[in-house]
C-alpha cells in the first residue's frame, strides 16, 4: 500500500519529491523492515526417540535415558548480519554453570493438544528435556554478536507435572528474570488458542564474545526438576538507528507538508 500511495504522489507531483525527502523514502524502504525483531534460530528440545521438530525449529534431542552435561549442539548458516560467522552453539548443563556434568532426560508427552485454530506448536510442547534430580540447568548461547542485544524466548511446560521455573540472565549485570506457570493437562484442559501460552522474553546483553547465559531454576512441582521445550533468539534493531530513521521520516513528512501549504491555489 504504502508503494502505490508513493507512486500516486510522484505522478501527480513529482517536483515535490525534494532531496530530503527522496532520502528519507530510501532510508525507511531499505531498512524499515530492521524496526521489528528478527528470529535468528528456533530451537525444539526433545526425544532422539521421536525427533519430529516443531515447524520451523531445528531440533535439539538428546536421550530419554540419563545424559551427563552438557549437551551442545551446533547451528550453522545462521544469518551473518547477528551471528559472528553465521553458527551458533547452544549448551544445555544440569546445575549451576554450564560446565556442570549433572544428567538429562528426554521426554515425549502424549496428552498434549492436536494443532486446531492458531495453535500450531503441538510438537514444540509435546517434548522437553529434564535436569534429573537438579532444580537448575543452565543455556548457554554463544556465536552471537559482542556487546548486542537479544530477545531470546523461552518455552516451558510438562504435560503431565504442575509447575513453575523461573528463567534469569546469568549473563553479565544486565540482571532480568520471569517466570513461566503451568498446570498439569493444562493445553488439553484449557483448549489453546495461542502458541506462546507457556512462553517469556528476556532482553538479554551479550558479553564481549557474544555468549549469553540463561538460568533456568524449577520453583515448584516435578520434583523441581528444571525443564525446557524450546527458545528462539531474535535480533532486535538498535536505539540509535531507530531513531536515525524516525528523525529522517519525520523529516521527510515535514518537508511534504511545508510545500503543500506553500502550493498556489489551482495547482
Amino acid at each position: 500500500m504504502h508503494s502505490q500511495t508513493q507512486t500516486h504522489t510522484m505522478n501527480r507531483k513529482p517536483a515535490l519529491l525534494t532531496a530530503p525527502l527522496k532520502l528519507a523514502s530510501v532510508l525507511l524502504l531499505g531498512c524499515g523492515a530492521s524496526l521489528s525483531a528478527q528470529t535468528i534460530l528456533s530451537v525444539d528440545f526433545g526425544s532422539v526417540n521421536n525427533p519430529a521438530a516443531q515447524a520451523d525449529f531445528l531440533v535439539f534431542n538428546t536421550s530419554e535415558n540419563a545424559t551427563a552435561g552438557p549437551i551442545v549442539r551446533n547451528y550453522t548458516n545462521l544469518n551473518l548480519d547477528w551471528t559472528a560467522s553465521g553458527s551458533v552453539s547452544v549448551t544445555l548443563a544440569s546445575g549451576t554453570t554450564l560446565s556442570a556434568t549433572g544428567n538429562m532426560i528426554a521426554r515425549n508427552r502424549t496428552g498434549t493438544a492436536a494443532n486446531s485454530g492458531s495453535f500450531t506448536y503441538n510438537a514444540l510442547y509435546r517434548d522437553l528435556v529434564i535436569a534429573q534430580n537438579n532444580a537448575n540447568m543452565r543455556i548457554g548461547i554463544t556465536g552471537l554478536n559482542a556487546n548486542t542485544y537479544y530477545d531470546v524466548r523461552i518455552y516451558a511446560y510438562d504435560h503431565d507435572n504442575s509447575g513453575t521455573a523461573l528463567f534469569a540472565n546469568a549473563t553479565g549485570t544486565n540482571t532480568v528474570s520471569d517466570t513461566i506457570s503451568w498446570t498439569a493437562g493444562g493445553i488439553n484442559s484449557a483448549n489453546p488458542d495461542e502458541n506462546l501460552r507457556f512462553s517469556t522474553v528476556l532482553r538479554v546483553l551479550t558479553d564481549s564474545n557474544g555468549s549469553l547465559i540463561i538460568a533456568n531454576t524449577r520453583q515448584s512441582g516435578g520434583s523441581n526438576q528444571a525443564i525446557i521445550n524450546g527458545i528462539e533468539i531474535a535480533a532486535i534493531p538498535e536505539p540509535a538507528t531507530a531513531g536515525v530513521l524516525f528523525s529522517v521520516g519525520a523529516l521527510g513528512a515535514a518537508l511534504t507538508r511545508r510545500r503543500r501549504v506553500r502550493q498556489p491555489v489551482g495547482l
